[in-house]
């Protein structure tokens, strides 16, 4: 996973980019973003844990049901 870190940061780099210009939804969505890149990095073999922190859980609280399209 350690390969794998630099884009991790890129998501962490956008999301936070996101929030700072008003973007909620798309901040929302790199936020669920990096949490689904954690769980399936954290699947492979030569994996390590990920950093502590509020977005460092592989759980989605956000209330969104994934498999719900929008514009429904």
């Amino acid at each position: 996973m350690r390969s794998n870190l630099w884009m991790i940061d890129v998501l962490a780099d956008l999301q936070e980019a996101a929030q700072q210009r008003g973007l909620t939804a798309f901040a929302d969505q790199l936020r669920i973003a990096r949490r689904v890149a954690h769980a399936e990095m954290s699947s492979h073999p030569d994996a390590t844990p990920p950093p502590d922190g509020p977005d460092s859980a592989v759980q989605d609280v956000s209330g969104d049901d994934p498999g719900q399209d929008e514009t429904a």
